[in-house]
Formats: structure tokens, C-alpha cells, sequence
């Protein structure tokens, strides 16, 4: 699927945390990133999720004339469609925990934790009822 060996997807059957800090600043690289995270967690270990931060730039939207966070709004949005096809859960992490490191550039920033839909493999649409063939 990703051109791997089977040496690679060996070690891979050991990973269960991925994480991204800092991707999410572009339009069509997003979108990207969310379809590679949809089939990669695909690959892991069932307990496996994708902890991804990212810093809201905000930048003035020509289109729309207004100041907006782009790339934010479109990761939200591709991890939106990929739940609702049922390829994975996503659901942003609130800041409830101590910093360690004090990061001052910008208060916006998110945590995503992504996480593939179980829901699925146990025969279930993203809304609880049976699929066909349950």
C-alpha cells in the first residue's frame, strides 16, 4: 500500500501512538495528511491513534475578506468527511493539563487525537446501528 517491506510493516505492528506537531499549514497538504492518516491507521494495531498539534494561523482570506485560519479550518472539515464515511474518529483534546514548556507565539492551538472507527470493524456504522452483513 505505501510501497513498504515487509520488514517495515513488521515494525509498524509495534506502533501505537503517531504524532504530528507543526503540519497543518496548508490547503492541499492537509488534506493529503488526513487521507495518508485515514490509511495508515488502518495498518497499525487496533489500539493505535494519531496525536496531531498545530498552530491556528491566522491570516486575512482574500476571498472572503475576512481573517480567518485556513488550513485549521480545512483539517477540521477533511477529518469531518473522514468520520462521517466512517473511516475514523477525531475529536479535539481540551488543554486541561499542566505545560510543561510555555509556548508564547499564539494561544490558538489545538490538540486533535485521531483514532481509527472501531465501530466499523465491529460490523456498526459511525452511528451505532448494524451494517450489512453484521
Amino acid at each position: 500500500r505505501f510501497e513498504w517491506s515487509d520488514a517495515d510493516y513488521a515494525r509498524l505492528a509495534r506502533c501505537t501512538l503517531v504524532i504530528g506537531a507543526d503540519v497543518i499549514y496548508d490547503v492541499a497538504a492537509t488534506g493529503r495528511l488526513v487521507h495518508f492518516l485515514c490509511e495508515l491507521l488502518d495498518v497499525l494495531p487496533p489500539a493505535a491513534c494519531a496525536l496531531i498539534s498545530l498552530e491556528r494561523r491566522i491570516n486575512f482570506h482574500m476571498p472572503s475578506l475576512s481573517v480567518r485560519a485556513t488550513a485549521a479550518e480545512h483539517f477540521a472539515s477533511a477529518l469531518e468527511e473522514a468520520a462521517s464515511s466512517g473511516a475514523l474518529c477525531a475529536s479535539r483534546v481540551p488543554f486541561h493539563f499542566t505545560q510543561r514548556f510555555q509556548y508564547e507565539r499564539v494561544k490558538e492551538l489545538e490538540l486533535w487525537l485521531i483514532r481509527r472507527n472501531r465501530d466499523r470493524e465491529l460490523g456498526k456504522d459511525p452511528h451505532g446501528l448494524a451494517t450489512a452483513g453484521s
